[in-house]
């Protein structure tokens, strides 16, 4: 199987891209995590025992602390710095897909990537990771030549309104 590059477990590091500006739960605490500081997932938490998503526990290298669920984070592996994630990938290889949705955005992608130490490794993106889509990920597709599957979501129909009958 080949390992996920961007995995969200405990002691992998997450980068803040755009940052967290008053990040927290509305009855508090809030932090402001800056853009561009890379952080270690610490641990997990349920917070919600009938629902699946976890909330992650991320120690930034500020010192401060913060809960996300998965789609907020920015994965980047055991690397220190999101330039260092960006330098691992050596190319793109095998397949390639990418979810848009019905009004043209961003859903999720997927890609097979070779690192730089010759290693195969699978990249898995989601809606708040547009970014590295497309100034990564993309150009690196077109310079090596892989087939890109993208699948259009379709607009939800709206729900029929029953007819009043009075």
């Amino acid at each position: 199987m080949i390992p996920v590059l961007n995995e969200l477990r405990v002691g992998n590091r997450v980068w803040s891209m755009g940052g967290y500006p008053d990040h927290g739960a509305i009855e508090g605490p809030k932090v402001s995590i800056p853009a561009d500081t890379g952080g270690s997932i610490a641990h997990t938490e349920n917070p919600y025992p009938t629902m699946d998503q976890l909330l992650y526990v991320v120690r930034w290298d500020t010192g401060q602390t913060s809960k996300h669920y998965f789609k907020q984070l920015c994965g980047i592996g055991q690397y220190a710095t999101f330039a260092d994630f960006q330098q691992a990938i050596e190319t793109a290889h095998g397949k390639a897909e990418v979810v848009i949705g019905p009004q043209g955005g961003f859903r999720q992608a997927s890609a097979d990537l070779v690192l730089v130490d010759g290693s195969a490794a699978r990249l898995e993106l989601y809606e708040g990771q547009r970014h590295i889509w497309d100034y990564v990920i993309k150009p690196l597709l077109v310079k090596s030549d892989v087939a890109l599957t993208e699948t259009k979501l379709e607009a939800k129909k709206p729900a029929r309104r029953a007819k009043n009958a009075g």
